[in-house]
């Protein structure tokens, strides 16, 4: 049976049963009033009971009801007649009237509600069927919320036959969890507010939800009051729904990534207007959208983007459809100070139509670029300790070969000058070849010092101390023209150094500076207690915080370029002309400084003149206290003691021999190892002093010493050698506690180790 024609026999079944109804309820008050007035014997007749069905059927339907007052009237006066009471029929005719009037009262009242259904259900049936074949759902529910009309659209929808649902309660077609808010809105339907496009959930016979979008409106009687029923159209937008719901997760997923990536982004429009930013932006610059959004790019904060080739750039992005990359910009930022930023944009689409903005990222490389640097600044550090370390291996290896031979020129001179007079010809250039050679060691010596391989002895030092022994020395060094101040602090603390390198040091210095002002100008020695802070060290990656003594050396030359600055330290790098300098100074001055764990700092400009600081570590010491009194070679002569000199350097051992025979030593000599023990046997270790080379060829100068003392402990022993690194074996001479004598030696320090080792034993 189609739906239109169920839906007529709805609202016709439903007159019939209320005339079922009403049957009942007139009869049950005819049955009532019979008991009581025939069975009873009442002498009255119970006519109130008549009103109940004259208004349901007033109610019901309108005037037409008003058969039920005149049946009931009619049944009245009927029932008079016949029951033979002497009762005046006056208050039989005012029933009469009353239930006449009652009708057509009520009736009057309620025709125009039964007039609007009666039109309802005399709707053409070609109405119903054009209704019924919409291609949109359509369902008509009563005032009580029962389904009226069910269309084939409904049916398509929901899975259901309008022979299921009609004169069923609406709310089986909502999804339980929904029901409430759904049945809300057909409460506010009934109420008189129409719900134009209204996502209601709809229930599938199959148990499947579709969102549908309903527009609703009620049906009213003719007063335009009341509500008759209420007819909904409906459109299924499930598909549109899900489709929305995956774009909204895709905004959504593409948001939380751009508002999680640690770039700060930006979006533009065509006039470089802020359209939004992500959260790492605001977190980054410290600003809101409200400071932000809306505003020119290069208006915004202290105007760090109001650079011209950025504008430039960014303005032809869209335009000429390209890119900016790379593009840095260093400024110092409102709320987050100096840093370094990198921009990156390119083109963005919006939007069905297509909006086109600008997406611009921004990098924080602050971080990034000062690891750059120090990076840099390693890398240069550890080539420089590379090249140092190169010429400190070559300095090692050359040195013991080199100082044996300079040993034997310079002993040899000393000899033929105490066998010669003074006024001899022979005298001045013998004199010549000495000096020559003591300036031949002084550059070993260097060498051996910047490469950290000359031995050095630590004690607390006072550097006032040094810098006062120094002055008259430094005075004749610099020469007249160039004026020599000090400025040292009255209670500076005490440094563990070298007292020679320290000279060494101060000397360099002086020298370096004298040769910065040929036309002479100022020396200023200054030292100074400094406490060395972190911040400092984040700026000086070579210092470290703690307490220091600062020894500075400031002249007033011609100065140095950052080019030079960089090479100042590099072995045999020298700005002057060939012959006036070999270019070791500073580096000697770099080699002991990192020796003492302490480091330089340099500051010059051209035209402005240099200042050189050491920064050397304090010790809580107090200064080691040394009296040197002048000695006479005299006092250093022997008396026959015995001498086993072990030394596999011919010319060596032979120039050792002469010196120590000639000055009162009886001497045995020894080539090797092996030798040496044979000879120390053989005399019963009747030796005074063992006089022994460091390296030898069949066995190391201080594993020799130990076989000796287990022949004779408490033997007297001297070491020599011409290496200054760990060849020298030097760790295990100072832990022995064995005097050492550093090639090339002259004649008096060979003569005065000899005297103190003996003395020492």
């Amino acid at each position: 049976m189609p739906a239109s024609k169920m839906a007529v026999q709805h609202l016709r079944g439903k007159d019939s049963a209320k005339a079922t109804i009403l049957a009942l309820l007139i009869l049950s008050c005819l049955g009532l009033t019979y008991y009581c007035h025939f069975m009873l014997g009442t002498d009255v007749v119970f006519t109130h009971l008549f009103y109940i069905p004259i208004v349901v059927a007033g109610f019901w339907w309108g005037r037409r009801g008003i058969w039920v007052g005149l049946f009931l009237a009619a049944w009245l006066i009927a029932t008079h007649i016949l029951s033979g009471l002497k009762i005046p029929y006056t208050s039989s005719l005012l029933r009469f009237g009353s239930f006449i009037a009652a009708s057509l009262v009520i009736g009057t009242l309620r025709e125009p509600n039964t007039k609007t259904r009666r039109k309802i259900q005399k709707v053409p049936a070609y109405l119903i069927s054009l209704i019924q074949r919409f291609n949109v759902p359509i369902i008509v529910w009563d005032e009580q919320g029962k389904i009226a009309f069910f269309n084939a659209a409904s049916e398509r929808l929901t899975g259901y036959t309008a022979h299921e649902v009609i004169g069923q309660e609406l709310h089986m077609l909502f999804p339980e969890m929904t029901r409430g808010e759904s049945l809300t809105k057909v409460a506010d339907t009934l109420r008189g507010e129409d719900h134009e496009s209204v996502e209601i959930p709809i229930l599938r016979k199959d148990g499947d939800i579709r969102v549908v979008l309903w527009s609703s409106a009620n049906i009213y009687a003719e007063d335009g009051t009341t509500v008759l029923a209420t007819i909904a159209q409906g459109q299924d937008i499930t598909k549109r729904k899900q489709m929305e719901q995956s774009i909204q997760e895709a905004r959504e997923y593409a948001e939380s990534i751009v508002e999680t990536v640690r770039e700060s982004l930006v979006v533009l429009d065509s006039d470089l207007r802020v359209i939004s930013a992500n959260r790492s932006f605001y977190q980054t610059f410290r600003v809101t959208p409200e400071e932000t959004e809306g505003r020119f790019l290069y208006d915004l904060g202290n105007r760090q983007w109001d650079i011209p080739k950025l504008r430039e750039l960014l303005e032809q992005v869209l335009p000429m459809n390209t890119e900016l990359q790379n593009f840095e910009v260093e400024h110092d930022f409102q709320h987050i100070g100096h840093r370094v930023m990198l921009l990156n944009a390119r083109r963005l689409h919006r939007g069905l139509e297509k909006r086109q903005m600008i997406l611009l990222a921004i990098e924080d490389i602050t971080e990034r670029k000062r690891a750059e640097e120090e990076k840099e600044e390693l890398q240069g550090q550890l080539r420089q300790a590379q090249k140092m370390e190169a010429v400190g291996q070559l300095a090692g290896g050359v040195a013991h070969d080199f100082n044996n031979i300079l040993t034997v020129i310079q002993g040899y001179t000393e000899i033929a000058l105490r066998s010669i007079p003074e006024d001899d010809p022979l005298c001045r250039n013998l004199n010549e070849i000495r000096k020559a050679t003591m300036r031949a060691a002084n550059l070993t010596r260097q060498l051996l010092l910047f490469s950290s391989r000359h031995p050095v002895d630590f004690a607390p030092v006072d550097l006032n101390k040094v810098v006062n022994d120094l002055i008259k020395m430094l005075s004749r060094l610099i020469g007249e023209d160039i004026s020599l101040t000090t400025d040292l602090e009255r209670a500076l603390w005490t440094v563990k150094a070298d007292v020679g390198a320290i000279e060494q040091v101060i000397m360099n210095l002086a020298v370096n500076a004298r040769d910065a002002m040929p036309e002479g100008g100022e020396i200023t020695i200054k030292t100074e207690n400094v406490h060395v802070a972190k911040k400092y060290c984040q700026s000086h990656r070579y210092a470290r915080p703690g307490r220091f003594v600062c020894l500075s050396v400031r002249d007033t030359g011609v100065g140095m370029d950052q080019e030079i600055l960089e090479h100042i330290f590099e072995p045999f790098f020298t700005t002057k002309r060939p012959g006036q300098g070999t270019g070791m100074g500073l580096s000697v001055v770099y080699g002991i400084v990192k020796q003492h764990e302490g480091w330089v700092d340099v500051e010059s400009s051209i035209g402005k003149g240099t200042i050189f600081r050491i920064y050397l570590p304090a010790v809580s010491l107090r200064p080691r206290e040394e009296q040197k009194a002048p000695v006479s070679l005299e006092t250093l002569r022997g008396e026959g003691e015995r001498i086993l000199l072990v030394e596999d350097e011919e010319s060596v051992r032979e120039l050792s021999t002469k010196m120590l025979s000639q000055n009162g030593y009886t001497v045995f000599v020894a080539t090797n190892g092996r030798e040496a023990l044979d000879i120390f046997r053989k005399e019963e270790g009747n030796f005074d002093l063992i006089f022994c080379d460091v390296v030898l060829p069949d066995v190391r100068g201080p594993k020799l010493a130990e076989r000796l003392l287990k022949l004779k402990p408490g033997a007297n022993i001297l070491f020599a050698s011409g290496y200054s690194d760990r060849k020298s074996d030097w760790h295990s001479i100072r832990q022995g506690g064995y005097p050492y004598l550093q090639k090339p030696y002259t004649l008096p320090d060979l003569l005065k180790a000899v005297r103190e080792a003996l003395k020492k034993g």
